[in-house]
């Protein structure tokens, strides 16, 4: 197949936590919604995904905080006495202070994101949990899709409980 790319700049390696800090500068917030949204991802998937340090500034998270925090949380690590530390694959740098923060903005940016098709996003939500996804209902709304998409059985059942529920009415004689 060849040599690694040359665009590759990183070295995946496993680390103890506790060796790992978070960049005091990140700009990045997650409000509670979002961190239960990712929660419930890394919960069923896993930690997918690399979370990147600058070995320069001592390892430092460039991306990632947000991930690792939940991740210390399921893990129940505590960074003041390094409790219940836990070993972590990262993608180790090596750049200056200032790419470093270039690049935790970069890695975040939604201008170097790209946006939804949502062509093909109405395709793909009847095969998933769009929950699982992280989506919302009113994501699903945006993207123009019914969020009370059910399957043909639960359909027939909902439609016989609505003719059970009808008022019966009387014969008149």
């Amino acid at each position: 197949m060849g040599e690694l790319s040359k665009y590759i700049r990183s070295e995946s390696v496993e680390l103890n936590r506790s060796a790992i800090h978070f960049a005091d500068y990140n700009p990045r917030k997650l409000s509670e919604e979002s961190r239960k949204t990712l929660k419930r991802g890394i919960k069923k998937f896993g930690l997918v995904g690399g979370v990147v340090v600058n070995k320069r500034t001592g390892l430092t998270i460039v991306s990632g905080h947000q991930r690792l925090t939940v991740m210390d949380e399921l893990q129940k690590y505590n960074p003041d006495t390094k409790e219940n530390d836990y070993k972590i694959r990262v993608d180790v740098i090596d750049v200056d202070t200032q790419q470093e923060k270039e690049l935790n903005i970069l890695m975040n940016n939604p201008n170097a994101q790209g946006t939804w098709d949502y062509d093909k996003m109405r395709e793909l939500i009847p095969d998933i949990d769009y929950k699982d996804a992280g989506l919302t209902e009113a994501d699903l709304n945006m993207i123009g899709v019914d969020f009370l998409l059910q399957t043909e059985q639960e359909n027939n059942l909902a439609s016989a409980l609505d003719d059970l529920m009808q008022p019966v009415e009387e014969e008149k004689a």
